[in-house]
């Protein structure tokens, strides 16, 4: 899978493939070592690689358990999707996020090879919603490619699906702007588009909108 609107680029990584394949119990000595465990965590998976994509699939899921298990929150940004029986078993979770990655619905097969088509996403998103789990329509970063047939896919679905949705800026580390909240304060949030506020506007009209992904979680106990 190949996002051609990717951040990794810019710190020299490589998206095409994975650098470097960590093994469970490396990731969990790493987690112990840095991070008290209080309860006011957030862990957040798919910043740097599609979390359920199949090479990170099992070890994801073993790291949502593991989590889970110490009362930790957890977002997890995805393009891809879980089987129905995978979505059952994590039902019962309920500090947990996913936000559906599809910034460019009517372009995805231009700008996100080799992912997921956008219908077999909005079907995964529905399929969360049904089981109980926490699900928003993930439209970030926000991209000066977005255009009306973009919005019309978005709409339609709205008209039979209130979903949540997160209208993020675009990360960068070689343009100015704010400080973006990870990874490490290497990237700034940038607006490229005057639309971005219309946007925001017109869609929080329908549903509820949220412009970082860590303000959609603050109900959640």
């Amino acid at each position: 899978m190949e996002c051609k609107y990717c951040y990794l680029p810019e710190f020299g990584l490589s998206t095409s493939k994975i650098s470097k394949k960590y093994e469970f119990d490396e990731v969990v000595s790493s987690l112990d070592s840095i991070y008290p465990y209080d309860q006011g965590n957030i862990f957040s998976f798919g910043c740097y690689t599609e979390p359920f994509l199949a090479a990170n699939k099992l070890i994801t899921l073993k790291l949502i358990d593991y989590l889970i298990a110490k009362n930790e929150k957890i977002q997890v940004a995805t393009k891809c999707y879980l089987n129905k029986r995978e979505i059952t078993r994590l039902s019962g979770y309920k500090r947990i996020q996913f936000n559906i990655s599809m910034p460019l619905p009517a372009l995805a097969s231009k700008y996100e090879i080799g992912a997921p088509t956008p219908k077999k996403r909005i079907e995964f998103l529905e399929d969360l919603i049904d089981n109980g789990l926490h699900a928003n329509l993930y439209l970030k970063p926000f991209l000066h490619e977005f255009s009306e047939k973009d919005l019309n896919v978005i709409l339609e679905m709205l008209k039979y699906r209130k979903v949540p949705i997160i209208l993020g800026k675009l990360f960068s580390k070689n343009a100015k702007g704010i400080k973006a909240p990870f990874p490490s304060g290497d990237l700034n949030e940038v607006v490229n588009d005057c639309r971005y506020d219309d946007l925001f506007s017109q869609l929080r009209r329908l549903t509820m909108v949220y412009e970082n992904s860590c303000d959609a979680m603050k109900g959640m106990v």
